[in-house]
């Protein structure tokens, strides 16, 4: 099977084997997510976050304002310059911020914030449907290990290329 044709059967298929702290559901406005959550009944469910897109566009005859993300599991821990949780942002993605001839490019500032907010320094995140890397870009940007998992090998290239070009920019400022 190629491409994300049956991604909610591999979803539920991924879930039992799920053994971590906290989740974050990424999903596009229109997204039903029941599909995606129905498998995760047994965590607690935290709350929703909400990135606002400061310039929408058109997906049919329906105004794309934002992204949903759902956050399960426990609460990140208090650190300095995190005490209170953001319930959400607003972005204006800007030219280069994400992956096109991806069906579902995510930005790389945004990806980098959730990091921030939702992960603590030297935890693993997890991306089972890996795409292009931004999730991978933005772990490493917040001194988080990746594991990622991409069934279309090339958007897996494309993620091993995106991957390679952070740590080497890490490098070069570390």
């Amino acid at each position: 099977m190629a491409g994300n044709g049956n991604a909610i059967a591999l979803w539920e298929a991924v879930c039992p084997l799920l053994n971590a702290d906290r989740l974050l559901i990424w999903l596009p406005i229109n997204s039903d997510p029941r599909d995606w959550l129905n498998p995760l009944m047994s965590w607690p469910y935290l709350r929703q976050v909400y990135i606002r897109r400061a310039i929408p566009g058109y997906y049919g005859r329906v105004l794309m304002d934002g992204e949903i993300i759902h956050a399960l599991g426990t609460w990140p821990s208090y650190r300095a310059g995190r005490k209170v949780i953001p319930g959400g942002m607003s972005i204006t993605y800007v030219e280069g911020d994400r992956v096109e001839g991806h069906p579902g490019p995510r930005s790389e500032i945004a990806a980098s914030w959730l990091t921030h907010w939702w992960t603590d320094e030297g935890h693993t995140v997890l991306d089972p449907f890996m795409g292009s890397g931004t999730t991978a870009v933005a772990a490493q940007q917040n001194n988080c290990k990746f594991i990622g998992i991409e069934i279309e090998p090339k958007y897996f290239d494309i993620a091993c290329e995106r991957i390679e070009n952070a740590q080497r920019q890490l490098r070069i400022f570390a």
